[in-house]
């Protein structure tokens, strides 16, 4: 009895500490999962025995089989665990988040699209509805990162890595900051900025060799491999990778170095080097198959089609072409698909098998079409997004107006006198320094005279710097000229419609009448200020162009809707179809200041109800963009020195009048631009001709 009650005591204390230790197999495969060692990982994830597990463990369980199929390149089995573990009930959030992140990653790296958005919608919604540590959330925005990457949404992919770089300031850890350094270093290589990708990769490496991060050193000279090949240095990039194999080695063995064998066989290949590239290749090929690394194998067998391919042996080639494709269909992943498709295509095409070549190109380009699909379907719903936004702002914008057009006089009178104070403190303060060091100067010009009249060449250096502040003064002088007289009579005629508008109120006809007057002086008053400004700042600092690719007819069509009122006045018909497709090289906003400009002069010049024509073409490389108007021209006389701000145009064709500063601000700007300005007087009228670099 006594025995029976001993045994019965002592299997109760065993399956007590089994319950509350949880599975012995699930606590080994989580170290062995942590410290990198699939092979392990693997062997214990199939011995686990999961109806013992709870809840909490199984979706554990389910998060390192994802992870360590993932990594092997099984997705479709990583897939697997995703969605046994998304379907357990009753789970925590930051459990259910971490099961999305694993599903989130692989998605990621297979390229679908189509389901990576709605879970990246749903981890936004849960991490920013509920807490979770700061590992969590440094990881989702890591992998929020490559998403943008995969979409296309460069700017929203740099602003998630600063996001996570400043969670690692805050509480992360080195090895993180690395990662978060490599990451925006791919970033800036994708952008083709390879000197600042080649920065942060330093930095990554600092960190990385000072806390003997292997996987990480790997990782940092793999990508500096990959910019020492876009910039031409192949011995660079293959010194790159064999470093990169060997950290990989260091730091998680053979088969974490099979990417970086895979990349130097090729490269090897390429470059004609077929026994070093086949021993690299075999290498991975043997790794994978003795390994059950599945990656490696598709590797593997890639390669050796490659270098069977080199060597134009037609039926190796396509022996282990189409073992690669089998892999890559085995666990779904399009890309790689693809990458096969169009290497059998190839192979197919050169050795004259055209049935063939045209099955691999038809199922290359489903591939790609499904892709674009997916990308024009998530655009389309951005811009549905946005046009709904834009319909909600249009109604609050008509709103507001209803509410604020009793003030339209004393916000614009403000405006404008704010304007005026702003430039007067902006010439003050300029003038006022330059006055200082003029009085310094000055001082130190006299004690050196006085001490050393040997010192000739700091004398010249005074004399130029007194020519300058001469050029500033000047500057300042004709500044004030045109403030004084230029701008006296718009703001003139201003003060009056403003007191008209008091008086009479806006409720009839002749008060809108009025209102729209207003405006126009407004907006003629604000246009020579912008151009004063401009002016000034040519002539203080050097003109830098931001160059970038934009669309020249929403800046055509911005110009000219600046001008609505000045067109209504005169009564024109400016004519324009502009494909929106067509596109630039240039700073938007220096353009969009030259074509201002340039439709300012033609409707000056133009008679009432006369007519403005703004054409756009490709021509000779370059695109040509012309403003052509049909009224009183330019003067002959006048044509050697119209870009001279000194020299003053005649009066319009009302008597509207110009500072002389739109042409020469225009010149300056599009020789910065690299592009050519010519004015071509005609019987009747002037046609303006701007060639400009063409965009992408």
């Amino acid at each position: 009895m006594l025995r029976t009650s001993l045994v019965f005591t002592f299997s109760f204390v065993i399956l007590f500490t089994y319950s509350v230790a949880g599975s012995p197999h699930l606590d080994s495969l989580s170290v062995y999962y942590h410290q990198d060692d699939y092979k392990n990982a693997l062997r214990l994830l199939t011995q686990t025995d999961t109806t013992a597990l709870s809840d909490e463990e199984y979706v554990d369980y389910c998060i390192i089989g994802a992870g360590v199929y993932h990594f092997k390149g099984n997705y479709n089995k990583a897939l697997e665990f995703y969605e046994r573990g998304k379907k357990i009930r009753w789970l925590n959030k930051k459990e259910e988040i971490k099961i999305r992140l694993a599903g989130f990653k692989t998605y990621i790296e297979i390229a679908d699209r189509k389901n990576a958005e709605p879970l990246f919608l749903e981890l936004e919604k849960k991490i920013s509805k509920y807490p979770a540590d700061s590992s969590t959330i440094l990881k989702y925005h890591l992998l929020a990162v490559n998403y943008f990457g995969l979409i296309g949404e460069r700017d929203e992919s740099m602003q998630r890595a600063i996001k996570a770089l400043e969670l690692i300031d805050a509480s992360g850890t080195l090895a993180n900051k690395a990662s978060v350094y490599i990451t925006i270093g791919e970033i800036m290589r994708t952008n083709n900025k390879l000197d600042k990708a080649l920065k942060y990769y330093a930095e990554a490496e600092k960190i990385a060799k000072r806390e003997k991060l292997y996987n990480a050193l790997g990782k940092i000279y793999n990508n500096q491999s990959l910019v020492a090949k876009d910039q031409g240095d192949t011995i660079k990039s293959l010194e790159k990778l064999e470093h990169s194999a060997g950290m990989y080695r260091i730091g998680r063995g053979d088969v974490a170095a099979a990417p970086a064998y895979y990349n130097l066989g090729l490269q090897y290949i390429d470059i004609g080097e077929y026994e070093k590239g086949l021993k690299y290749i075999r290498k991975v090929l043997d790794m994978g198959i003795s390994n059950g690394f599945d990656k490696a194998k598709y590797f593997g067998f890639y390669g050796m089609g490659h270098y069977y391919d080199k060597l134009s042996i037609f039926k190796e080639a396509e022996h282990y072409y189409l073992k690669a494709l089998e892999m890559a269909k085995t666990h779904n992943n399009p890309p790689n698909t693809g990458r096969v498709y169009e290497a059998l295509y190839a192979l197919y095409k050169k050795n004259n098998v055209p049935g063939k070549a045209l099955k691999y190109y038809e199922l290359n380009a489903e591939i790609v079409d499904s892709l674009k699909l997916v990308e024009n379907e998530t655009v389309i719903e951005n811009l549905e997004a946005k046009y709904q936004l834009a319909q909600k702002e249009k109604e609050n914008k008509a709103l507001r107006l209803k509410q604020t057009r009793q003030r339209l006089s004393f916000f614009i009178g403000g405006g404008v006198i704010l304007i005026l104070v702003i430039v007067l403190v902006f010439l003050y303060v300029t003038l006022r320094n330059k006055h200082r060091q003029n009085r310094l100067l000055a001082l130190q010009k006299e004690q050196i005279d006085n001490k050393n009249n040997q010192l000739n060449e700091l004398n010249d250096a005074v004399l130029e710097q007194k020519k300058q502040l001469e050029d500033l003064n000047h500057i300042k002088d004709t500044m004030f000229s045109i403030i004084a007289h230029d701008l006296r009579s718009p703001l003139s005629s201003v003060y009056m419609l403003m007191r008209m508008v008091n008086e009479e109120g806006l409720d009839t006809t002749r008060g809108l009448e009025m209102a729209k007057e207003l405006s126009r002086e407004v907006n003629q008053s604000l246009f020579l200020l912008n151009n004063l400004m401009i002016w000034a700042n040519i002539n203080i600092k050097e003109v830098q162009p931001y160059f970038e690719s934009f669309s020249i007819a929403s800046v055509i069509d911005e110009a000219i809707s600046f001008f609505n009122n000045d067109i209504e006045f005169k009564k024109l018909d400016v004519r324009y179809d502009i494909d929106p497709k067509l596109k630039v090289w240039a700073d938007l906003n220096m353009t969009q200041s030259v074509l201002q400009n340039l439709l300012s002069n033609a409707i000056k010049f133009s008679n009432e109800a006369g007519k403005i024509d703004v054409k756009v073409a490709l021509k000779e490389e370059k695109m040509l963009i012309t403003v052509e108007d049909y009224g009183s021209g330019i003067v002959p006389e006048k044509l050697k020195e119209i870009f001279d701000p000194a020299v003053r145009l005649q009066k319009g064709t009302l008597g509207e009048r110009g500072v002389g500063l739109g042409l020469n601000i225009s010149n300056i700007y599009v020789a910065a631009m690299e592009g050519e300005l010519n004015i071509i007087p005609k019987d009747k009228g002037t046609r303006v001709e701007l060639w400009l670099l063409p965009g992408e």
